[in-house]
């Protein structure tokens, strides 16, 4: 019923509309009809996409949480002589 021109009559007329402009689109070339091979194929390309696309997502957490570490221990080893006479005139009382 997909493409042919099947028993229609459980169809509401808006569906049996749908259907026929889905119809006529693939008559035209404008939507492309898959084989059940074409259409399995085009799943596990969607798969494959879905997992690189997460793995990258994951490498730019990684990225941008070492960014982040650096950062805040650079920021600690500069200021750490600063802190620690901070430190040492609050517990001297000088």
């Amino acid at each position: 019923m997909f493409t042919g021109k099947g028993d229609t009559s459980r169809l509401s007329p808006s569906e049996v509309e749908t259907w026929d402009d889905i119809r006529r689109l693939m008559e035209t070339g404008h939507v492309v009809g898959l084989s059940p091979e074409q259409t399995e194929l085009a799943i596990e390309a969607i798969r494959v996409y879905s997992s690189v696309k997460a793995a990258t997502g994951l490498i730019s957490s990684i990225r941008n949480v070492s960014f982040i570490l650096a950062a805040s221990l650079l920021a600690g080893w500069s200021y750490w002589d600063t802190f620690v006479g901070w430190l040492r005139r609050v517990v001297t009382g000088t």
